[in-house]
C-alpha cells in the first residue's frame, strides 16, 4: 500500500513536470526547421512584418475625468474599454516604404495602402511619396491621428492616441 501511494505521488510529480520540460524543448518552425524555444529571433527592421492589435490600455488624466465622460458619452468603463478592445488593427510593412493599415474601430474602418516614414521609432503615415517630401502626414481618418511608434525590439507597434487632460488610449500590436 505505501509502495503503491509512492508510486502514484511520483507519477502526479512527472505529470507536473512534463508541461514545463516540453516548453524548453526544440519545436518545429512553419518552415519545418527545428529552432529551441530559448532562442529568439533578432528583428532588426519592421519592413516584411505584419503587426496585429493584441493589448490595449486606457488611462485617463483623473478618476473625476473619467466619471465624466462616461456620463457624457452615457456608457459605463467596461463598454468604453470594450469598444477599443475590440477593434481590429493590422499594420503590415513592406519594401520601398509601403504599407498595408486594416482597421475597424467603432463607425471607422478601412482598408489604406499608405507610404510611412521611420524617424528614431516613430512612424508617420502618407497618401503619396510626394506628401512624404511635403511633409503631409496621413490624418484624414481617426487612426491616423494617432500616433504609431515601434519598440526597440521590433516586436511590438504601438498605436496610441491622446486626448490631453482627458485620456489616452495605446493599442498594442505584435507581430502575427
Amino acid at each position: 500500500m505505501k509502495n503503491n501511494k509512492f508510486k502514484l505521488a511520483i507519477s502526479l510529480f512527472m505529470l507536473l513536470l512534463m508541461p514545463v520540460s516540453m516548453s524548453a524543448c526544440d519545436k518545429t518552425n512553419s518552415n519545418g526547421s527545428i529552432s529551441n524555444t530559448s532562442e529568439e529571433r533578432v528583428i532588426t527592421s519592421e519592413v516584411n512584418m505584419t503587426y496585429n492589435h493584441t493589448k490595449t490600455e486606457i488611462k485617463w488624466a483623473s478618476e473625476e475625468i473619467k466619471k465624466e465622460q462616461l456620463e457624457k458619452m452615457e456608457i459605463d468603463e467596461e463598454t468604453f474599454f470594450n469598444n477599443y478592445d475590440s477593434s481590429k488593427l493590422e499594420v503590415s510593412f513592406f519594401e520601398n516604404n509601403k504599407a498595408e493599415v486594416i482597421f475597424s474601430m467603432s463607425i471607422n474602418s478601412g482598408v489604406c495602402r499608405v507610404f510611412y516614414t521611420k524617424q528614431n521609432q516613430a512612424i508617420t503615415f502618407y497618401d503619396t511619396e510626394e506628401d512624404i517630401e511635403k511633409n503631409n502626414p496621413k490624418t484624414d481618418s481617426g487612426i491616423f491621428s494617432g500616433k504609431f511608434n515601434l519598440s526597440s525590439d521590433y516586436k511590438t507597434l504601438f498605436w496610441i492616441a491622446e486626448m490631453p487632460d482627458i485620456l489616452t488610449v495605446t493599442l498594442s500590436c505584435t507581430i502575427k
